[in-house]
């Protein structure tokens, strides 16, 4: 996404990232970028930031593939966005609403997170410290082998 972005002059930011990536899903379709990923994977890999259904449907054509979902109730993920003061970034209550319906769009070839979590095999609370997040990782990927 950031080079897709760079190369049509745009910055790397949030903004810039969502919009680029909604316009290849709407030209493209859904899965596009993991398309554009998959050649660049050397299993075992990590893909971060699964966002749409289409991209799940497009990553679980690849062997082995395991959606883990990672998620924090929302009062968390507020505080944790005031607390990082990355530019553009919200700082209200009702700019995070706004931020939550944008990232949970009806439209297939925009962000639809709560859709994707849907699909996954396993979900892991991010409500405490990394560790914890650590440990209840391992431990979910522990019980999907």
């Amino acid at each position: 996404m950031r080079e897709e972005a760079l190369a049509r002059g745009l910055s790397t930011s949030r903004a810039d990232l969502v919009l680029v990536g909604n316009e290849l899903r709407a030209v493209h379709g859904p899965g596009v970028l993991v398309d554009r990923l998959a050649p660049r994977l050397t299993p075992p890999a990590i893909v971060d930031s699964v966002r749409n259904p289409g991209e799940v449907e497009a990553l679980r054509r690849l062997q082995g593939f395991f959606l883990l979902g990672v998620n924090a109730p929302p009062e968390v993920r507020l505080a944790r966005i005031k607390t990082r003061g990355r530019l553009g970034d919200i700082r209200t209550a009702a700019e995070f609403k706004l931020y939550e319906s944008r990232e949970n769009s009806d439209d297939t070839r925009g962000l639809r997170i709560s859709a994707t979590l849907e699909m996954a095999g396993a979900i892991v609370i991010n409500d405490a410290s990394l560790e914890e997040l650590n440990g209840r990782v391992m431990a979910a990927l522990e019980r999907c082998d």
